[in-house]
């Protein structure tokens, strides 16, 4: 593979200009045979002269270099090697021009393919000159379908990017063609993937040719239902809260908090969709998605209690729950006006027996007359108590994370120390396993659809899925490996 300096002449990055007042001539700029792993064969020179065609000793030449290249310029024979790394800082290497009018660079580079950017100023004769850095990928090592996984909505396309890799990751120009594997998947020769009318887990195969053998890689994707999340996720240097399609297309961020200062998650909406909920350090809030990047608490703490560490608005928006945690005790459920104002201690209930010491991840019943609850029952036990009272059904089970159905009818939840997701009635009838055998789904915050049909959780390995409780289809979602929280949008 070729590696080489492309010059494009100017006079301040303008082009070229009568105002010099000397002459500079690109030596040995081209012809360098290179790839990503083999070291640079050459220096990189420039004759810089006089009109009169003497060398102008000692004039400054500044190298203004990308973020995937390093040079130095003070050892004329240091031999440049790979930089196995990625640079994120900007830098400028100053050389000067010798007695013969030459200055030279030479170059070590990081794994990364690509063209590089590079500025040469040289402020004595009023000169800057952009160059190209060209870096051609390696030798073919892989296959890789690009994205690896990924969702699509009933009927829709996308183009996938699959490509022979070098050892680096570096794409190649080598031809790929693309076949189906999923019965419900329509693909063309070139990667174009159209989905089917079913939700379906289905996959397509890329193949490609590697040092004269024919090379196979599987891509696969989630075929889900329309609809939009509320998400917390790792951005760059900041913990965010973002909306984004079910399909992974279209996100927006929200509200951008830099690292250090909080930590985002108990992910929610309101009934109707306007706001986002969540919580951080400083306790409950929400933000509007018209309005971001402005948070504002919701959901007042009771004397003597924290901030609110998690709540739910039931979804008739006239009762908001949240956990509390009490000074020197455990947490407790409070009970809420929709608002967030008001807060009046639902749990724990006098009628106990022996009053349970833990109370929290509460989730109201649609219309706001019961709430389900977790308290240290069985080290993790699910109760439905009177939203008015207190009072609690006289059945317990042993769960986490529960979330009620928007249909009134089931209560999810996760189990304890991650495990298969449950559904159980209101009443603590019909207890049964919801998702794939041998799926285990991490003890976090579940959500439900809007029609009752799916929930949204996270597997052990940090990725989220949508779950059928009807046919216990598991649809992981590709795109989400950064998300650590998220909820549906009624």
């Amino acid at each position: 593979m070729l590696a080489g300096w492309l010059g494009i002449a100017c006079h301040n990055g303008s082009g070229p200009s009568e105002a010099h007042t000397g002459t500079v001539t690109v030596l040995d700029s081209a012809g360098l045979v290179d790839t990503v792993d083999a070291l640079p064969g050459r220096e990189f020179v420039l004759s810089i002269l006089e009109p009169n065609g003497k060398g102008i000793n000692g004039a400054d030449v500044f190298l203004h270099l990308s973020s995937q290249v390093t040079a130095d310029s003070s050892r004329l024979f240091w031999p440049a090697y790979p930089v196995y790394g990625v640079r994120t800082s900007l830098d400028t290497i100053t050389a000067f021009v010798n007695d013969a009018g030459l200055v030279r660079f030479r170059f070590q580079r990081n794994q990364d393919a690509g063209t590089f950017p590079l500025v040469i100023r040289i402020p004595q004769i009023d000169y800057a000159d952009t160059f190209n850095f060209i870096v051609q990928p390696g030798a073919a090592e892989t296959l890789a379908v690009i994205p690896s996984d990924t969702a699509l909505y009933r009927g829709a396309s996308v183009q996938l990017r699959a490509a022979v890799l070098d050892r680096y990751g570096n794409p190649r120009t080598d031809p790929v063609t693309y076949s189906a594997l999923g019965n419900g998947l329509q693909v063309t020769p070139s990667g174009r993937v159209t989905a089917g009318s079913a939700f379906a887990r289905d996959s397509i195969k890329a193949s490609g040719t590697i040092g004269g053998a024919t090379a196979t890689a599987t891509g696969y994707l989630s075929i889900v239902p329309s609809g939009e999340l509320a998400v917390a996720y790792h951005g760059v240097n900041s913990t965010d809260v973002a909306m984004v399609g079910l399909d992974g297309s279209g996100l927006v961020q929200i509200l951008n908090v830099p690292n250090g200062e909080t930590t985002l998650n108990a992910v929610g909406w309101t009934p109707d969709g306007a706001w986002i909920l969540f919580r951080d350090v400083a306790g409950f809030h929400r933000v509007s998605v018209t309005a971001p990047h402005l948070r504002e608490p919701f959901g007042a703490a009771a004397p003597g209690h924290s901030a609110p560490i998690d709540g739910e608005l039931s979804r008739n928006g006239q009762l908001l729950v949240t956990s509390q945690v009490r000074q020197f005790g455990n947490a407790e459920v409070f009970a809420h006006h929709g608002n967030g104002t008001n807060p009046r201690l639902l749990t724990p209930p006098l009628s106990f027996p022996q009053p349970y010491s833990l109370a929290w991840r509460p989730s109201p019943s649609p219309d706001g007359t019961r709430v389900a609850v977790i308290s240290d029952d069985l080290n993790g036990g699910l109760r439905v108590v009177d939203a008015s009272t207190g009072t609690p059904e006289p059945w317990v089970t042993w769960a986490q994370r529960p979330r009620w159905s928007p249909l009134g009818d089931l209560i999810a939840f996760t189990t304890p120390g991650n495990g298969p997701l449950k559904v159980i009635h209101p009443d603590g009838s019909g207890e049964r396993v919801v998702s794939p055998p041998g799926m285990a789904y991490r003890e976090y915050l579940l959500s439900w659809s809007t029609d009752g049909q799916w929930l949204l959780a996270m597997d052990t390995s940090q990725h989220l899925h949508l779950v059928s409780v009807v046919t216990e289809l598991s649809l992981p979602l590709g795109y989400s490996a950064r998300m650590w929280d998220a909820a549906i949008r009624p």
